[in-house]
């Protein structure tokens, strides 16, 4: 998920991750209970601090209900919660979603997903109006200062929700622009003139512009 999912880590990322298995044995709570076991053991190895500093810090928050979710859902209840329950959000996160594991049903969760969701036009429209509202409530509760090269007004977050939306408006059983970095889902716009020539590349070097920036500020804090 996140910057993981679409290849843009930057210098002190997190990993969003969703964690999915599949049943074995008919999702009985003794192997939902071995796989939170196997996951929460994964998640302790991997933040550990030591002498060598820490490897990884893993952000769960995104799996199906936030904090409150399991920790590793089975694949038939994730199914279920993006037909019935999933928010507008979740399905924009989801564009940038990555499987990470060689198993075959993992590899068409997410098209197969976005296909049933994609179908319904009215759901998409409203789903992009919804990005604008989130974009707008990100910038107010969380930006700082005047100037936020992240989260304020023209950030990165700018770019990235604007690029999402239109994603998410022009999505289609045809033409998917699920799965793609921000700059990838910018020339793919393009090749379908969803944007023009000059749209394009005002975006493109503003996000490598804004990205450079902040990282350098990271490590000056």
């Amino acid at each position: 998920m996140g910057k993981w999912g679409s290849g843009e880590l930057g210098f002190f990322s997190d990993l969003d991750v969703i964690w999915i298995y599949q049943s074995q044995s008919g999702a009985g709570e003794h192997e939902q209970q071995q796989m939170e076991r196997w996951v929460a053991e994964i998640l302790r190895v991997v933040s550990t601090k030591d002498s060598s500093g820490q490897a990884y810090d893993m952000d769960t928050q995104m799996r199906p209900e936030g904090s409150k979710g399991l920790l590793n859902i089975e694949v038939s209840a994730f199914k279920q919660y993006l037909r019935e329950r999933a928010e507008d959000w979740e399905w924009q996160s989801l564009l940038r979603a990555r499987v990470v594991g060689d198993v075959g049903w993992a590899a068409t969760l997410l098209p197969e997903s976005f296909s049933e969701w994609g179908g319904n036009a009215e759901r998409r429209t409203s789903t992009v109006e919804n990005v604008r509202v989130m974009k707008k409530r990100v910038q107010s509760e969380r930006a700082t200062g005047d100037h936020h090269f992240k989260l304020g007004r023209g950030g990165l977050v700018t770019i990235e929700f604007l690029v999402q939306a239109l994603q998410l408006y022009h999505y289609s059983e045809q033409r998917s622009y699920a799965g793609l970095s921000c700059l990838r889902a910018i020339a793919a716009l393009r090749r379908d003139r969803h944007l023009s020539e000059e749209q394009a590349s005002m975006l493109n070097a503003n996000y490598l512009c804004l990205r450079r920036v902040i990282q350098y500020l990271r490590f000056l804090e």
